[in-house]
C-alpha cells in the first residue's frame, strides 16, 4: 500500500524519499527474520520511488550506490524466488548486474 502511494502522490513525496528509501533499504537487507512479503513490499517502494517524478527521483541521488548495492545483494543471493525476481528488475532497471 506504501508503494503504491508513494508513486501516486509524485513529487509531493520528494520531502520524503530519502527516509522512505533508507527505511526500504534496510527492511530490504534484514535477515530472513523479516518475512518474504514485507522485504518485498519494501522492494516495490524502492521500484515506486525511483521510477517516480524526477524531483523524487533527484532527492534520492545519493542514496543510489546504497540501494543498488542492497537490490543487487538480494537479487544474488536471498531464498525468495520472488523477491530475488522483483530485485533482478530493479537491478537492471538501476543499471546493475543481477
Amino acid at each position: 500500500m506504501l508503494f503504491a502511494t508513494a508513486y501516486h502522490v509524485g513529487a509531493q513525496a520528494a520531502p520524503f524519499a530519502s527516509d522512505l528509501v533508507a527505511l526500504a533499504t534496510r527492511t530490504l537487507r534484514a535477515s530472513s527474520q523479516e518475512d518474504a512479503a514485507t522485504r518485498i513490499a519494501a522492494a516495490k517502494l524502492l521500484t515506486a520511488l525511483l521510477g517516480g517524478d524526477a524531483a523524487v527521483v533527484e532527492a534520492l541521488a545519493g542514496s543510489l550506490p546504497a540501494v543498488a548495492a542492497a537490490v543487487r545483494d538480494v537479487a544474488c543471493m536471498d531464498a525468495s524466488a520472488e523477491l530475488r525476481a522483483v530485485c533482478e528488475t530493479l537491478a537492471r532497471a538501476l543499471g546493475e548486474n543481477a
